[in-house]
């Protein structure tokens, strides 16, 4: 388990893949970068509605001491969504109350 050293907003300088969500933002981006020490020096990279996501609803994400899963958010979308939505419209169906696709079809 890799001990967590600093957490902050940064500019990119090349393009970089969000840690939960897997979408490669281009070079110019913010993102939320967390800092960490495992077998070595670790960065991870977070979008901000993924950063809002797993700040505001942890209890879905989180496993262990802030501990979150690889491409956690991209999982949840996949397995409740059916990948139908972005991270975005997930930000928005959790603050509507909405945690899964409610049609039968799995048609949003």
């Amino acid at each position: 388990m890799s001990k967590l050293i600093r957490e902050r907003f940064v500019k990119t300088r090349k393009s970089h893949e969000c840690c939960c969500c897997g979408v490669i933002f281009p070079s110019e981006t913010e993102m939320y970068v967390q800092t960490g020490i495992d077998d070595g020096i670790l960065n991870a990279y977070i979008c901000e509605p993924c950063r809002e996501i797993i700040y505001f609803y942890s209890e879905k994400f989180v496993k262990d001491e802030n501990q979150y899963p690889e491409l956690c958010i991209k999982k949840y979308i996949e397995e409740n969504f059916q990948g139908k939505i972005t991270p975005q419209e997930l930000l928005k169906n959790f603050e509507n109350g909405i945690w899964e696709s409610k049609d039968e079809n799995n048609k949003l």
